[in-house]
């Protein structure tokens, strides 16, 4: 049974969090619990033991399996902090596919009124 969330209303969202979310949307959720059942019998390499909770193990190693984080995010193993918009944007392009797409614009003026806020 996949774990259920309780998102507070006026709680931040984590990273993790956010990978959840977007695992699940993508369709991908039957392979974080997979991926997980395989860590707890010790088949898979648990990268982040004591770093997370362990119903958090299986979808990260999804997220890093497709793309949504890389080494650089894994080694940092931030993912209980608050997820930020462009955390969360770059997960979403990720997930899709679009990284292509998206470094075309890497350079265009955002008409965000928080632009500068965006690295």
């Amino acid at each position: 049974m996949p774990h259920a969330f309780n998102f507070g209303i006026s709680s931040n969202v984590t990273k993790l969090e956010a990978l959840v979310m977007i695992i699940r949307t993508m369709g991908w959720g039957d392979d974080a619990e997979n991926s997980l059942d395989l860590i707890k019998k010790g088949r898979k390499e648990d990268k982040l033991k004591n770093k997370i909770q362990d119903w958090g193990k299986g979808y990260i190693d999804v997220a890093l399996k497709k793309g949504l984080i890389d080494e650089v995010d894994l080694w940092q193993q931030n993912f209980t902090t608050p997820a930020t918009r462009e955390d969360v944007a770059k997960y979403i392009i990720r997930a899709l596919g679009w990284q292509n797409k998206a470094e075309k614009y890497m350079d265009k003026t955002l008409r965000f009124k928080d632009a500068e806020a965006v690295s």
